[in-house]
């Protein structure tokens, strides 16, 4: 869906890949439009026996394509139902609707016995907040929605900020928990993992690789064979992964400069009210721990593991209105006001094992940056450049290139010889930001099944966040700090 929207695909079962969008608001017929479509879907001899089922059916049909409304404690809650079987409550991350965590999960999970809930978040997609005056109040939502729509027990799954709320259904209300599957949700407390032991060990697994990535290699996998090693290579972002490619190749030589820019505005105005992103208490840090995070996994990803770091932060706003009510990045002010116990903004400076340099800079308060993460990388035969806003491109500046004839060129990353690209649309048709969980969650039941997996791990998560620690003691020491290394 989209807006008042709905996306139908045609002849799904001859996989002929047409795409109508339908303003179901603006046409009283668009529901029989929508069944006949799904009716013709399947062949010849069954049309007559589909086209007599009852009028429940029907509805659920509806409610497969365009979602229905409930609602819950004064909340109107819209969500999108798929399939039938076990019910599973699968719940997006903050600032979109069910349609990312559905793009992700569906690709999985299709026809395997699963009843799939997909709900737009209070204050999201669709839905409303009414009163709602906290995420505690969001739970309470969540757990009254199961007890009306489905009925019992469900297994909860959530990414990211809905990670968040399926752990507190799961705590608040253990009887409505069949299990718990958490996507990049924050994690509390680290345990000791079993002995790392090599299962498969290929002659040519490391000519995939330069040497200077065969011992990280060698650190994170146990099935080591060319595939292994060329899924190592890769990332979630096709732009991104051909950058790591690219650099692994040599074509922009030997890396001297690692340059990341990651800039909001959502936090610029002092009149936007308190939420939990700026306690100490509840989100850890502000700018840094924010955005400076994925720039942090980012560098390690492309140019290696940060040694010294020495940084700065300020906080622009120290006091804000009290919070009222909250939902992803919104916000309504209630009495009083709160302090601000977080960053604004914070750069660093780092010093990279291999001799490179970087810098960092982090910031919820540039107008009209948006979601401007940017990184640049310049060696001694090129720079690449990638910006998260126009995630399908990669620039790239060589130095080989003849006089009156260098500079920057735009690649799209869209042709079916770049990552992931192959299991997507034709040249051209770009990717979004909710095809990457897709290609995220492929690496995770990959993973679940005992594949190999190139995607982050926990000791990727801690080793982030030794850097973000360095860089926090720098501030508070006036110096240099060494960044711990995780064993």
């Amino acid at each position: 869906m989209k807006g008042g929207r709905t996306l139908v695909r045609r002849n799904q079962i001859n996989c002929v890949h047409s795409w109508q969008w339908v303003d179901y608001r603006r046409s009283p017929s668009v529901s029989w439009f929508l069944c006949g479509d799904l009716l013709r879907q399947f062949d010849r001899s069954r049309r007559a026996q589909c086209k007599t089922r009852s009028l429940a059916y029907l509805s659920a049909v509806l409610a497969s394509v365009i979602g229905v409304e409930c609602r819950i404690n004064g909340v109107n809650l819209h969500y999108v139902e798929r399939g039938s079987g076990v019910p599973v409550l699968a719940l997006h991350g903050a600032g979109v609707d069910h349609r990312e965590i559905e793009a992700a999960f569906e690709a999985v999970v299709h026809d395997t016995g699963y009843r799939r809930i997909y709900p737009d978040l209070p204050g999201m997609g669709r839905s409303t907040t009414s009163d709602l005056a906290s995420n505690d109040d969001v739970v309470t939502v969540l757990g009254a929605f199961v007890d009306q729509v489905i009925g019992g027990p469900v297994l909860l799954v959530g990414h990211s900020y809905g990670a968040y709320l399926a752990r507190g259904v799961a705590a608040r209300r253990p009887d409505l928990a069949l299990g718990l599957a958490l996507v990049c949700p924050i994690g509390e407390q680290t345990h000791d993992v079993p002995d790392h032991e090599v299962v498969r060990q290929d002659a040519g697994a490391y000519d995939e690789l330069d040497p200077s990535q065969r011992a990280g290699f060698d650190e994170y996998f146990v099935v080591r064979t060319p595939a292994t090693a060329r899924r190592y290579r890769e990332r979630v972002v096709p732009a991104l992964a051909l950058a790591k490619q690219m650099i692994t190749a040599g074509e922009i030589g030997e890396i001297r400069h690692f340059r990341a820019t990651y800039l909001q505005d959502w936090l610029n105005d002092p009149k936007f009210p308190m939420n939990w992103r700026l306690r100490k208490d509840a989100a850890g840090s502000g700018a840094n721990g924010d955005l400076n995070a994925h720039h942090v996994d980012m560098a390690r990803f492309l140019c290696g593991e940060i040694g010294e770091v020495v940084g700065m932060k300020k906080t622009f706003i120290a006091e804000r209105p009290a919070e009222g009510r909250s939902a992803g990045l919104t916000a309504t002010a209630g009495e009083g006001t709160e302090k601000v116990t977080v960053d604004d903004a914070t750069l660093f400076l780092a010093k990279f094992s291999n001799g490179a340099l970087g810098s960092f800079e982090a910031t919820r308060m540039a107008p009209g940056r948006k979601n401007f993460n940017r990184v640049e990388l310049n060696g001694s035969k090129g720079s690449l450049v990638f910006n998260f806003e126009k995630m399908n491109v990669l620039q790239f500046y060589n130095c080989a290139d003849p006089l009156g004839r260098q500079g920057f060129k735009s690649i799209m990353a869209t042709e079916g010889v770049h990552p992931y690209v192959a299991g997507w649309w034709p040249p051209g048709h770009v990717l979004g930001y909710e095809h990457t969980f897709v290609h995220a969650v492929y690496e995770l039941m990959g993973a679940i099944n005992k594949k190999p997996t190139i995607m982050a791990d926990f000791r990727d998560g801690a080793q982030c966040v030794a850097v973000l620690d360095a860089v926090e003691k720098s501030i508070d020491e006036g110096k240099w700090a060494k960044v711990q290394k995780v064993e």
